[in-house]
């Protein structure tokens, strides 16, 4: 996924007397988790310059497309996120798809608003604005704008 430890990314793994001793009556799981003392927590951490360790992503929250792509929903999401158009979002795929999909919670308000600066008429009812297929598609072009800015690739992009 393009996390390596020369760029001080990688899986957090960790070590010491206050590290569990396993999973209890699990011991595939414990075998799995503990590698020469060390338990693998299965998060994506990455250094910050201030020595401080942030958790980025998850191992195992992976997906596989059809053409044998894997792809991190987390680090799509939390791209999207960063939008004030995105309330909430989920990203989903199907290994029999070439795509991934998004359910999308838009901010209301800001969503108004960006509406405006489009030539869209003003409208309490964010169902009603929500239910025009213009606006649907508008919307979708500006989520692939902000991957774009944030360098999602083509097959991270939503759909």
């Amino acid at each position: 996924m393009g996390y390596f430890s020369k760029d001080d990314f990688g899986e957090v793994c960790i070590k010491g007397a206050n590290v569990f001793k396993g999973y209890f009556n699990n011991e595939k799981a414990t075998q799995e988790s503990i590698v020469d003392g060390w338990q693998h927590t299965g998060d994506i951490g990455m250094w910050l310059p201030n020595g401080s360790l942030k958790i980025i992503d998850r191992k195992k929250h992976l997906f596989k497309l059809s053409q044998g792509e894997y792809i991190a929903p987390e680090k799509i999401e939390a791209v999207y996120s960063d939008s004030k158009l995105v309330m909430q979002i989920l990203v989903e795929g199907n290994p029999d798809q070439n795509y991934i999909v998004a359910l999308v919670v838009p901010e209301p308000e800001n969503l108004k608003s960006w509406l405006k600066t489009k030539g869209y008429k003003d409208s309490d009812d964010i169902t009603q604005l929500l239910s025009n297929k213009e606006v649907r598609k508008n919307f979708l072009l500006e989520l692939r704008k902000i991957g774009s800015l944030k360098d999602l690739t083509s097959l991270e992009q939503v759909k």
